[in-house]
């Protein structure tokens, strides 16, 4: 039988160091009160600390609503999201090296909230290659203290952590970085630094600096 609970219940089950998705787009099929709720009881309490938040599309109404009510330094350890603007305090934190920030490809994090719900392994996307969220490049990073990235691996590395190096060269005019075999103008080098996490029998978990 389903559980009908208040949304100051709701917010009191939510810990120290959670993860939250929260679905919506704008301020369509938002859970407002929830939110609401949650930024009440840290603003009283100095409770929850150190959240990550998910979203897909852009949440709230530009002011006050939505991703807005987690705009507390102390309260978000990152966000991952698809669009920040209409939250625009919360963006400033990010900014400011306050809180790490993710901007992924906002379709593909749909896709993913679906692949979640349906109880899949995971979702595979060449999505984001050769652009700013590819993990060689910058990963969808915001900020200087935005330094970690997890990916899933087939097969397993050969060694269980180790830094690898690329020579990236930028095409600005189609904002994409291709990689190369020589250092020439407007190459760079790229370091991707591992550790594996975990594994199965034909896939790893890796963490990604």
């Amino acid at each position: 039988m389903a559980k009908l609970i208040t949304a100051e219940n709701a917010a009191s089950l939510i810990k120290n160091r959670s993860t939250i998705a929260v679905c919506g787009f704008a301020q369509c099929a938002l859970p407002e009160e929830v939110l609401q709720a949650l930024e009440d009881r840290f603003t009283k309490t100095g409770y929850p600390q150190q959240l990550t938040l998910v979203h897909t599309a852009g949440i709230g109404d530009g002011v006050s609503k939505g991703a807005s009510h987690f705009a507390h330094e102390g309260m978000l350890k990152r966000v991952i999201a698809g669009h920040y603007n209409l939250a625009p305090k919360l963006g400033k934190l990010v900014m400011d090296n306050k809180v790490e920030g993710y901007n992924l490809p906002q379709g593909t994090m749909a896709q993913w909230f679906r692949s979640i719900a349906g109880r899949k392994p995971g979702l595979f996307t060449r999505v984001g290659l050769n652009t700013f969220v590819d993990p060689r490049i910058e990963g969808g990073k915001l900020n200087s203290i935005t330094k970690e990235d997890l990916a899933v691996l087939r097969g397993h590395p050969a060694q269980e952590e180790a830094t690898l190096t690329d020579l990236l060269f930028r095409y600005a005019a189609h904002n994409k970085s291709y990689v190369v075999k020589r250092m020439r103008k407007g190459v760079r080098e790229a370091r991707l630094s591992y550790r594996v996490l975990a594994k199965t029998d034909d896939l790893s978990l890796v963490r990604i600096q």
